[in-house]
């Protein structure tokens, strides 16, 4: 299986590579300008310890006026037994510089109890599988540390979403998660088991997720590293759906037995799509096996599930070939182009329902 995540950076910054995450290796780097890191990469000695230029958005806010603590020095620890036997952002990336271990231990506890308070019922699903997830899926998640990364990731990026004034502080903290979950879980592929099945399928069902809140622009480039996410996913999840359908996660693959009337819209559109693939002749670059897929993904969302745009969005990058996503990515081909714009339409749809996708809805043509 080929690895999941990006391709690594071996020349990256030493806050990238404390945090497990690509670096573009850029100076300064495109990470660290984002969090106002002062980059190793702009430093003659990079063998200096990077302190960040300010630590007090790992904290709340402070109100106006009020007093933040700034120190960025390390915790002295004087033996191992202090380090945690559940992972946290602390050893899988975030520098001692960055926070110190209560405040670590204060954010994971904040984010477990805002997943299983609200977040968790923000997820897609029937009620029975809203539950799994709220209940079942953490307690899974405490003897696998990907699972419980992937958890307080989702919770960190939904913390984003509804707290605009800490939005930095919880995308932070939700792209060191993310970042751990793929580490890990790239470990654990090599041997899928019965034991370690369910684990590794709620986190690449919830990973997605992730990977459409954690884009902060929405650009092509990173639309395509969702697809690139998705498809490697739907591998996953294809090598451990037999056995998780007799598992403790079974309610969440079981289809919704009342599927409710489709938008309009979406009828319109697989009416649209396929007259549109009809008047396609010449078609080497398969735009018109394309539109028939989305087609096809969207009388399949219909059919399958209550959520039938967000099934869509979902389903159509993996059914795509690689070439055609390649051409997708050159931006220089009008049919391609022309049904991308289908795809968009449906991806907005999806966006006005989950938070995840918001963000989708302004697409940066």
């Amino acid at each position: 299986m080929p690895r999941l995540g990006s391709k690594k950076s071996r020349n990256g910054c030493q806050q990238c590579k404390r945090r497990r995450i690509k670096c573009d290796e850029q100076s300064p780097c495109a990470n660290c300008m984002r969090y106002d890191f002062e980059c190793s990469l702009l430093q003659p000695d990079r063998g200096l310890p990077i302190v960040p230029k300010h630590t007090q958005f790992i904290m709340e806010d402070p109100a106006p006026g009020a007093q933040t603590r700034t120190s960025s020095a390390p915790p002295q620890s004087s033996t191992d037994d202090a380090t945690p036997s559940v992972p946290s952002p602390t050893v899988h990336g975030l520098s001692h510089n960055i926070c110190d271990w209560s405040d670590t231990w204060l954010a994971d506890l904040e984010l477990m109890h805002h997943y299983t308070a609200h977040a968790y019922l923000s997820l897609p699903g029937s009620p029975a599988a809203k539950e799994t997830w709220g209940f079942c899926v953490p307690q899974e998640a405490l003897q696998f540390p990907f699972l419980m990364h992937c958890i307080l990731a989702f919770s960190a990026y939904h913390l984003a979403h509804i707290k605009p004034s800490s939005q930095r502080k919880y995308r932070y903290l939700a792209s060191t998660h993310q970042a751990a979950v793929l580490g890990e879980l790239n470990k654990v592929l090599l041997e899928v088991t019965a034991r370690n099945c369910h684990a590794i399928f709620a986190t690449a069902s919830m990973i997605t997720l992730n990977a459409f809140a954690e884009a902060e622009n929405a650009t092509m480039d990173n639309l395509m590293e969702v697809f690139h996410l998705l498809r490697g996913m739907d591998t996953v999840l294809s090598s451990t759906e037999s056995l998780v359908h007799n598992g403790p996660f079974a309610t969440i693959l079981k289809s919704d037995a009342d599927t409710p009337r489709p938008p309009p819209l979406l009828s319109a559109m697989i009416a649209e799509l396929q007259v549109a693939a009809a008047t396609v002749h010449d078609d080497p670059h398969g735009s018109k096996a394309a539109m028939l897929q989305l087609k096809d993904a969207l009388q399949h969302g219909i059919d399958t599930s209550r959520h039938a745009a967000f099934r869509a969005t979902v389903y159509w990058p993996i059914k795509l070939n690689s070439a055609f996503i390649e051409l997708l990515k050159s931006k220089e081909n009008d049919s391609a182009n022309e049904v991308l714009e289908y795809y968009l339409k449906v991806l907005e749809l999806a966006g006005t329902d989950w938070w995840w996708l918001s963000g989708w809805r302004n697409f940066a043509r």
